[in-house]
């Protein structure tokens, strides 16, 4: 039997802020009493610091900035055989952990094993340290590592590495120093100019990619407007009835065309109708007269730049919100998930079909909520959220 696994996730985002500045945590012990562990700790280092493999060079402390903390270490081949093709190393980029408070670039549990699998395999290994608490807030740790970034970045033709092919890595609150990094790209800019290999290695985007759609005008970012159809659709009293959709004309008075326009009158109500079938979302009546909803919510076609434009609002929310409930944002963004192994098949799949459908009642109820609470509002308010779920499924087990 095939084991599987189950993970289910259902969050609330409400009211998001830009990136809270965290302040530093009440902590019971004196700042003599962290100064002795950091000493103590970066004894230990040294005590248990392997010696560098013989094919493997060392760059020790390059500076990022000016503060003694602000420093990291390139680990690379001492000696490499230049690819036929040109192309340059990759970089893995490693951030330590340590609580926000303590830690270092050079322990070994952070560096040994990487430096000794991927550095003679052709691969440039950066490890860099931060300022810490309780003299810097995690949100200032967060562009510590962005300005490293950056400056690996610059420097890393020097090393022999390239640019656009760094992979950030981080353990515990170096994991998520480097998830709030990809969270808000605008941190690693730093006044800086973003260059291609920034974008690229920030957003997930082929360099080649990032060029191209610098060239191009940059699109409208408002809430896609086929699915602000779909919830009028579903909420407008003039095209539903108690929040069950009408089969509508395709013009005329209270048609799919009025309800297309009120949406938006810069796409012609044809080209949203014929995106809508494509999609699934609609059907036409067998005459073509009628237009009749046959799914609760627009899901884009897969690979259509709408699609990737849902992806990017719905990941950068939902690790907005990991990320403000880890700096303890109060109150808290509801976040949980509910995961199981050992499961067959058909268990995943009546499982998977009971989520989806009550996530979809749930979605529903939300949205003619908050549609009349919208309406009942005399001026806009200064708020927004944002609810998601998803449900994964895996033959691997934890």
């Amino acid at each position: 039997m095939t084991l599987q696994r189950m993970a289910l996730f259902c969050a609330l985002v409400v009211g998001l802020a830009p990136l809270a500045q965290a302040q530093p945590l009440s902590r019971s012990d004196t700042p003599q009493a962290t100064e002795r562990l950091r000493t103590r700790l970066a004894e230990r280092v040294q005590e248990r610091r392997a010696p560098l493999p013989p094919d493997v060079q060392k760059i020790a402390d390059l500076p990022y900035g000016t503060d003694a903390r602000q420093r990291m270490d390139i680990y690379r081949p001492s000696t490499s055989t230049p690819d036929p093709s040109g192309a340059r190393a990759p970089v893995v980029f490693m951030v330590h952990g340590g609580g926000w408070r303590n830690g270092d670039k050079a322990m070994p549990s952070v560096v040994q094993n990487k430096v000794s699998r991927w550095v003679p395999r052709g691969v440039i290994v950066v490890s860099v340290n931060y300022r810490l608490l309780p003299d810097t807030p995690v949100s200032q740790q967060a562009q510590d590592v962005a300005q490293a970034l950056a400056t690996a970045q610059q420097q890393a033709a020097q090393w022999g590495g390239d640019a656009g092919r760094f992979i950030l890595m981080g353990h515990s609150a170096g994991a998520h120093l480097v998830s709030l990094i990809n969270a808000q790209p605008a941190l690693a800019q730093s006044g800086d100019r973003a260059t291609d290999s920034r974008v690229s290695v920030l957003t997930g985007l082929q360099r080649r990619d990032v060029v191209r759609l610098r060239g191009e005008d940059v699109k409208d970012r408002r809430p896609n407007h086929l699915a602000r159809l779909v919830a009028l659709w579903q909420t407008g009293a003039d095209w539903s009835d108690m929040g069950q959709p009408r089969t509508l004309p395709r013009s005329g008075p209270a048609s799919f065309e009025t309800l297309a326009q009120t949406v938006r009158r810069d796409v012609h109500p044809r080209t949203m109708l014929d995106t809508l079938l494509a999609a699934g979302t609609v059907a036409l009546s067998p005459d073509g007269q009628e237009v009749r909803l046959v799914q609760s919510s627009y899901q884009p076609l897969s690979g259509s730049d709408d699609q990737l434009a849902y992806l990017s609002r719905n990941l950068g929310d939902h690790a907005q919100a990991a990320a403000e409930n880890v700096q303890g944002a109060q109150p808290a963004h509801f976040e949980r998930a509910v995961h199981y192994s050992g499961l067959t098949d058909t268990q995943v799949q009546q499982l998977s079909e009971q989520f989806a459908s009550g996530q979809m009642a749930l979605f529903q109820s939300l949205s003619q909520t908050a549609a009349r609470m919208k309406a009942d509002n005399a001026t806009p308010g200064p708020l927004r959220f944002r609810a998601g779920g998803y449900f994964y499924r895996t033959g691997e087990t934890d």
